[in-house]
């Protein structure tokens, strides 16, 4: 397929396409990660993106949320995360950091610091 082109009637349409790979590749990391690592991939991704288009990618995470509901549960179960933390704000945290790498294209260590401070806040408290 590297070979193949592909030509878009509308700006529309090519904007589908990018979101439908995106979360293709999204859902298919979800199934490989816990929810620190998903976090981490996510961000790392919206962080090497040279081109902002108009995405919102609350339409890319919108339709991940039963996998990311599963990342928490298990989150839960291993005590990772505070069980106060629900999905809605599993998935704020997740599509403002994406978005905030994204807009200001965070390096790695930016990306590392900031998922530090924010994963440190779901955690569960120990002892």
């Amino acid at each position: 397929m590297s070979g193949d082109t592909f030509h878009f009637p509308t700006k529309q349409d090519l904007l589908v396409a990018i979101m439908k790979r995106l979360r293709e590749r999204l859902a298919e990391e979800a199934g490989r990660r816990d929810l620190a690592g998903f976090f981490a991939y996510a961000v790392a991704q919206a962080a090497a993106r040279r081109i902002v288009v108009d995405i919102r990618l609350e339409d890319a995470f919108g339709p991940l949320e039963e996998t990311v509901a599963g990342l928490l549960r298990r989150a839960h179960d291993a005590g990772d995360v505070a069980p106060a933390v629900e999905l809605p704000e599993v998935m704020a945290l997740l599509v403002s950091l994406c978005q905030g790498a994204l807009r200001g294209r965070w390096d790695e260590e930016l990306q590392a610091r900031t998922l530090a401070v924010v994963l440190g806040g779901l955690a569960s408290p120990r002892g």
